[in-house]
């Protein structure tokens, strides 16, 4: 991963030819291409996946209450 301080010619976000720009923490980074697995998911990896949707679509929910309960950690 290799971060753009001023980006080549400006910065870019998205997919250019092999590469993906985004921003992570407030960081221009540049990230190569995911590669694509041949391999199916196993029962249990579908299992996994769908328990930490469950949770991540809770948390989605409720998020406003976790910043209040986490405010002070910030500090």
């Amino acid at each position: 991963m290799g971060i753009i301080n001023h980006g080549i010619l400006g910065g870019f976000r998205k997919k250019v030819g092999p590469v993906v720009g985004t921003h992570w923490r407030s960081l221009a980074v540049i990230k190569a291409l995911p590669r694509v697995g041949g391999k199916a998911r196993s029962t249990l990896q579908l299992d996994q996946q769908l328990k930490f949707g469950m949770v991540s679509r809770f948390l989605s929910r409720i998020s406003p209450l976790v910043d209040i309960g986490f405010h002070e950690q910030g500090r």
